[in-house]
């Protein structure tokens, strides 16, 4: 079973036992960490897509297809696991090479894959890649001119795209930073969710994720810039449950777990990353939380962790098999974490890696991602 670890691409997978291969995306392609059997340890295998900032990957097994988003170069496709690339662009436009997420989604009818793009820009292929047909409708809602990103190069995009099973037609965007947006007809029209913000809000409808309760549609929680949000109602109203004045002021990552969906994990840093520079003091200040709780009450999952870890959580993924839940998270800073028990404990894959970061992000810690990168190429 193949695992995908990107800032911007599918966060879950599932199978019949653990994962034995992880994709990794960062700033220089794709890295492949193998083992033969859970019990032994990961290796870093192999590189592919060399030169290009990968942002996200998602693994399709009903064709044993692996897709990778690029900052530039657009979308790739491989048909082999990560050996071999090729171009998967046709329908997608010249102006929309830099593809920030991709999400599949799986319909009675077979497999839609998604594909949100820098500008923001929506596509959706109902032939596992090979033709995209763009979805405009997501630049037609009022507000598109405060749309932006507080980095170079200042420009928004869509940065995640959520569907629930029960409920296919139903799309949420999350466009970073300027609308938390919702289409109730395939992505054909849309309108803004703005319910959750405030006036104290420093960042403009900085919107990251979104997670649903597994057996109810209306019920999901969502992550930004001003903390963590969870509404009853389909995104009507919301409830403000953590604040950029909590442990994790910068959630992005999500996950609900599968037994218990009371018991909630987020992933983060401990404040926005225009706060992150430093020099070599630069940290993220990052951490794993766990609430029990329905997010009321949190407790920081950091045994086997780096205390202060420096380098941004970047990218999660869930893995899950049986009633076993393991995460895999990547940094900022090149490295690669595994928990097998529910993040109760972690261990460090491997800390070689070229930086794992959404945009610059990792820029915000040189020289340490400087020093990470030159290691994993000598």
């Amino acid at each position: 079973m193949i695992g995908c670890v990107s800032p911007g691409g599918a966060g879950y997978s599932n199978g019949d036992g653990a994962a034995t291969k992880l994709a990794v995306a960062t700033i220089d392609g794709v890295w492949q960490l193998h083992r033969l059997s859970p019990e032994d340890p990961w290796i870093v295998a192999a590189q592919s897509l060399s030169g290009h900032h990968i942002g996200s990957l998602v693994y399709v097994p009903e064709r044993d297809l692996l897709f990778a988003g690029a900052h530039s170069g657009g979308l790739f496709a491989s048909a082999d696991r990560g050996r071999t690339w090729a171009p998967a662009m046709h329908g997608i436009a010249e102006a929309h090479q830099h593809v920030f997420t991709i999400a599949a989604q799986q319909r009675a009818g077979g497999t839609v894959l998604w594909a949100g793009m820098q500008p923001p820009a929506l596509y959706r292929s109902d032939d596992f890649g090979r033709t995209w047909v763009e979805r405009p409708g997501i630049r037609n809602v009022p507000g598109t001119a405060a749309w932006n990103f507080p980095a170079p190069p200042f420009v928004a995009h869509v940065k995640y795209i959520a569907v629930h099973a029960s409920d296919p037609h139903t799309l949420y965007v999350c466009v970073e930073q300027g609308a938390l947006l919702k289409s109730t007809d395939d992505g054909v029209t849309w309108r803004e969710l703005a319910g959750y913000a405030s006036p104290e809000d420093i960042w403009h409808h900085d919107a990251h994720r979104i997670v649903f309760h597994r057996e109810d549609a209306a019920d999901l929680y969502f992550t930004s810039g001003e903390g963590l949000y969870r509404s009853t109602d389909a995104g009507e109203s919301w409830t403000h449950l953590t604040t950029r004045h909590d442990r994790i002021a910068y959630p992005d990552a999500i996950f609900l777990d599968p037994d218990d969906e009371r018991i909630v994990y987020i992933a983060g840093a401990a404040s926005s990353p225009d706060a992150w520079s430093g020099g070599e003091k630069a940290s993220a200040n990052a951490c794993v939380l766990r609430s029990r709780d329905a997010g009321h009450s949190w407790e920081q999952l950091d045994d086997g962790l780096p205390q202060p870890m420096r380098g941004n959580i970047e990218a999660l993924t869930m893995h899950c098999w049986h009633s076993n839940v393991a995460f895999y998270a990547g940094s900022a800073l090149g490295e690669v974490f595994a928990s097998e028990n529910r993040g109760e404990s972690w261990e460090l894959v491997t800390a070689a890696l070229p930086p794992i970061s959404k945009v610059g992000h990792y820029k915000k810690l040189l020289p340490a991602a400087e020093s990470m990168h030159e290691r994993s190429h000598s």
